[in-house]
């Protein structure tokens, strides 16, 4: 993979391309790979095409921009400093240990979370350099996000061939695995063996990839990280799903909105006006299409009936998701809130949350569970019940030493394990940011990296020096826990879990007689 002069050069089906080397020339990484054309002018909200070649050696030094998106606070947690950014951002990035295309070696896709509002696959604590150095193949991919990737309108849909519309940024990571069967063996990976793994509505979208008939063969293992699409229909919003004429019906609001009599003026407008002047209430939120060709039906029916791909699953969630959100600032504010999501459901809930003075935290305790721990839990679950492949559950509950500051989310004090706390573990870049990291943080950052890596050799994490990860077989299993120590302990308030599969069920039979009616 080297030439005569020692760069990295690879050649795609595309045309070749030169990388750079680590220090040490463990890694070759190669950043900017074009996956598919850029979705500019007539390609703005249709699905991606293959990316054009090119002559001679292209330089992949520097990473693609990321789809246009509003900018995290500076004092945010996630907040890594200023990115390039372009409507034309299909690009992905490869970190590989392989010294030559025979190396054969597993492939592990991330896709990148944020609400389908922000998010890149080039943020520092995604750095691939440190999983490949230890045998794995690492691509991160940018997607379409936002208005760009997620408006359906009934004119969008006349002009699709399949007559679907909505789901731009799914299509784009279907494309960009596409490429990795194409090309990674150039790069010295296995095509016959890729892990898609993601968090938050990263991990909605693996969630949703392996109930997607476009995506079969695709990959062959799958991990979530905090986050699914196991919800019922009809409430948008980052991972949540509505049907196709529902969501129609809410494009057509969004061109109103902009003024546009057709899809032709809509896509007159810049990027930049589309991405950052979108309505923002939480009903125009960028939501999954149930368009019956990407995602044939709703994600929880796929899994409970067993449709969805047979592949090994690693799934879990953090003991604190909620503690980042803005708490309800009222008892009549909260029990309105409930109301409105729940229906008759919201006073159990209400009871079995607390209702007393302490109902801003309960609010984040329910948000945490409702749409983290109960939806994992019930994709592991259902996985296990339905499929001959194994099931691998996790909780996290390790406590990062966040800085004595306040960030946007909340103080440290109170942020726990927070949602994304896991990742830098995971991706073993704990060093990306200049906190004072302790002995322990580090090794916890080893364990997690192993039992990911092994899952990705062989669909099972355990491995020498490991403790023993036992398969979930469901109700009654334990989890592989996370937190002062690694030990198997039943996931914490597993109770509560009981509750939230009757309210989800009641959720789902309202939104089919909503369907219906």
């Amino acid at each position: 993979m080297k030439d005569a002069a020692g760069a990295s050069i690879v050649a795609t089906q595309a045309g070749r391309l030169e990388g750079r080397t680590s220090a040490d020339g463990a890694v070759q990484i190669f950043k900017g790979i074009p996956y598919a054309q850029p979705p500019l002018g007539a390609m703005r909200w249709r699905a991606p095409h293959r990316a054009h070649a090119w002559d001679g050696v292209r330089p992949a030094h520097s990473f693609g921009p990321r789809c246009p998106q509003s900018d995290r606070q500076t004092n945010s947690i996630s907040y890594f400093g200023p990115e390039e950014e372009s409507e034309d951002c299909l690009y992905l990035n490869v970190w590989t240990p392989a010294a030559d295309a025979d190396a054969r070696l597993p492939v592990m896709v991330w896709i990148h979370g944020g609400g389908f509002t922000v998010g890149s696959g080039s943020l520092p604590i995604f750095d691939g350099e440190a999983l490949a150095r230890r045998g794995v193949v690492l691509v991160t991919l940018n997607y379409r996000i936002g208005g760009l990737g997620f408006l359906a309108h009934p004119e969008l849909t006349r002009e699709s061939p399949s007559s679907v519309s909505g789901n731009w940024g799914l299509l784009d990571q279907i494309a960009a695995l596409e490429w990795i069967q194409d090309n990674i063996g150039a790069f010295g990976g296995d095509p016959g063996n890729v892990t898609i793994f993601g968090q938050s509505v990263g991990a909605s979208c693996v969630n949703c990839l392996m109930t997607s008939p476009l995506a079969k063969g695709l990959f062959h293992r799958a991990i979530g990280q905090s986050g699914g699409s196991m919800v019922a229909p009809g409430r948008p919003g980052g991972g949540s799903m509505l049907r196709l004429q529902e969501a129609e019906k809410i494009g057509e609001r969004i061109a109103d909105f902009y003024r546009a009599a057709s899809i032709e003026e809509l896509r007159s407008k810049s990027a930049q006006v589309i991405q950052l002047s979108w309505p923002k209430d939480a009903a125009f939120r960028p939501f999954i299409v149930l368009d019956g060709q990407v995602i044939p039906e709703p994600v929880y029916d796929s899994f409970a009936s067993g449709r969805q791909h047979h592949v090994p699953l690693l799934t879990g969630a953090n003991s604190d998701e909620g503690s980042a959100r803005p708490p309800v600032t009222s008892l009549d504010g909260w029990i309105s809130s409930l109301k409105s999501e729940f229906g008759e459901d919201w006073r159990v809930l209400f009871e079995a949350y607390g209702s007393g003075e302490n109902f801003g935290e309960m609010s984040r305790r329910l948000a945490c569970q409702k749409g983290f721990n109960w939806v994992n839990w019930a994709w592991g679950r259902l996985h296990a019940s339905t499929s001959a492949a194994p099931v691998f559950m996790y909780h996290f509950a390790h406590v990062p030493p966040l800085p004595e500051t306040s960030f946007a989310e909340g103080s440290p004090q109170t942020l726990g394990a927070y949602h994304t706390s896991e990742i830098p573990y995971v991706f073993g870049t704990l060093n990306k940011r200049p906190w004072q990291w302790r002995e322990a943080d580090f090794a916890l950052s080893e364990t997690l990296s192993s039992y990911w890596i092994n899952f990705a050799r062989s669909g099972n994490p355990n491995g020498s020096g490991l403790a023993h990860w036992p398969q979930f077989e469901g109700e009654g299993s334990p989890v592989m826990s996370f937190g002062k120590d690694v030990s198997l302990s039943e996931w914490p308030q597993r109770g509560l879990f009981d509750l939230w599969d009757i309210c989800m069920e009641n959720m789902r039979q309202r939104s089919t007689v909503q369907s219906l009616a």
